[in-house]
């Protein structure tokens, strides 16, 4: 006990810099062990149809695993697109966030007017499993010398449904109340969405164009 007070006494700075190294270590051996408990994952991406053209809306959608190919369900993640860049991570904006199902699957919905862009899909990782971001993959011919644009004319939809009074969703945008009309959708196919409590939400695509009104009438199981 003398001999610690006579470190103390001669030697502090000393004494204080030890305690901080082993400190150091420790939260190093501790920050490594937390790390190494989490589990690797996996995560897929790609379009369907594979090669929208200007007329077609298109899915995103893949699955999310454990490296050993165990389905992550209700996990967060994130629908991110750049016009500018497939390698400039600065340049992606986030879009959309979905969880996955049960069996580890998401799936976003592109409208037909969306650009040219680059698309990914990052899952950011808790307390149990480590982050991932899939590959990117073009889409409208981003990074090509012929990408693909939207011609810019529209169209309308009415939109009825039984019972009525349903909320719509456009391309999982909340549009109005059931019955609605729906004017100024660009060409092409478009997603509808009517959800009413009590019953079960109906979804069904319907294709705009401007040489006539299309028309949905969709019915709602409780």
């Amino acid at each position: 006990m003398s001999h610690v007070r006579s470190l103390i006494s001669h030697n502090p700075i000393h004494l204080l810099t030890t305690f901080c190294f082993i400190f150091a270590v420790s939260l190093i051996v501790v920050t490594t062990g937390v790390s190494a408990d989490k589990t690797q994952t996996n995560i897929t991406i790609e379009l369907s149809p594979a090669d929208p053209t200007v007329n077609q809306s298109f899915h995103v959608s893949g699955i999310l695993t454990s490296t050993e190919g165990k389905p992550l369900g209700n996990k967060h993640v994130t629908l991110e697109s750049s016009e500018k860049s497939s390698t400039d991570s600065d340049s992606f904006e986030v879009l959309a966030t979905k969880d996955t199902d049960t069996e580890g699957k998401y799936d976003f919905f592109r409208p037909v007017d969306t650009p040219p862009e680059y698309l990914r899909v990052k899952f950011l990782g808790n307390d149990n499993f480590e982050p991932v971001t899939s590959p990117v993959i073009s889409a409208r011919g981003a990074g090509t010398d012929h990408p693909q644009v939207v011609t810019g004319k529209t169209g309308t939809v009415m939109i009825y449904s039984t019972p009525q009074g349903a909320d719509v969703y456009i391309d999982d945008v909340l549009r109005g109340v059931s019955p609605y009309h729906a004017g100024g959708l660009t060409e092409g196919t478009h997603l509808v969405t009517l959800v009413k409590k009590g019953y079960l939400n109906e979804t069904q695509d319907v294709y705009i164009t401007s040489k006539y009104d299309a028309s949905l009438d969709m019915t709602l199981k409780q």
